[in-house]
């Protein structure tokens, strides 16, 4: 009870939910004071919406609605390939051995799904992704590296490393796959990235197998109270899960 009343003074306190509580004191303010009645409604009712986007509940339940749409494969299913996308790097971080740069979380939790599937099957991985700002890293070049420290052979490897997005990631690899003769992926990315990814991929003609993992919401949600509380993970969750929506909304109107 104790470690759960610390959590939720911590998520009072930082961002977002002070400036939720600074919204609703503003939304009294306006209703109390100065009898804008009209005006402290919609403050509230903005705040309202606002402090539910930030909550583990709303944000782990739009996360779920995703990430629970594929399951990882049981066997290779006649795949003839890997492919691996990956999701973040950044450029003269501190490594060790003394090397610069570091891959994001997302791009390390699928990083590592695909060196076990790359050690157990055998199977050629592509690496997918380039530097899409000039402040970071080029991506299938820093996964390159720490495929290599993990044990997986420089002959194994194939990198694509020019994609800046999603769409990018699709094309490209598919053109590369095709000049290997390769068919039938395994598609390594983070769950709630899968549909569309999945989504891109059939539309450059490929039938990927689909193999989620880095998956940011628990199974089930167990009933607490702090599932309530604004936090900054649930408002990146809700924050990431909407960006995907959006993203599979354009790719139906473009069809």
């Amino acid at each position: 009870m104790l470690l759960m009343l610390i959590k939720a003074m911590y998520s009072l306190v930082l961002p977002p939910a002070c400036f939720a509580l600074l919204f609703a004191a503003a939304a009294v303010w306006l209703f109390v004071r100065s009898r804008r009645v009209k005006t402290a409604l919609a403050v509230a009712a903005a705040t309202v919406l606002f402090w539910l986007s930030g909550t583990p509940l709303v944000g782990s339940t739009l996360m779920r609605s995703l990430e629970q749409r594929y399951a990882p494969p049981t066997g290779t299913t006649g795949a003839d390939c890997i492919v691996l996308l990956t999701g973040g790097a950044t450029l003269g971080t501190p490594n060790i051995g003394g090397e610069l740069g570091h891959v994001s979380s997302s791009t390390a939790g699928r990083l590592v799904t695909a060196a076990r599937l790359a050690r157990d099957t055998g199977l050629p991985l592509i690496v997918s992704g380039g530097q899409v700002f000039a402040a970071s890293a080029n991506e299938a070049e820093a996964v390159r590296r720490e495929l290599l420290g993990l044990g997986i052979p420089d002959r194994q490897i194939r990198l694509e490393r020019t994609s800046r997005n999603t769409e990018e990631n699709a094309a490209n690899t598919a053109r590369l796959m095709r000049a290997n003769g390769f068919t039938r992926p395994l598609l390594v990315t983070s769950a709630w990235h899968m549909p569309r990814a999945l989504a891109l991929f059939s539309r450059e003609g490929v039938a990927a197998v689909p193999v989620p993992t880095d998956y940011a919401a628990d199974g089930s949600l167990s009933p607490t109270p702090l599932l309530f509380m604004m936090t900054p993970s649930g408002m990146e969750m809700t924050g990431t899960a909407l960006k995907e929506y959006l993203g599979l909304l354009v790719i139906q109107l473009r069809r």
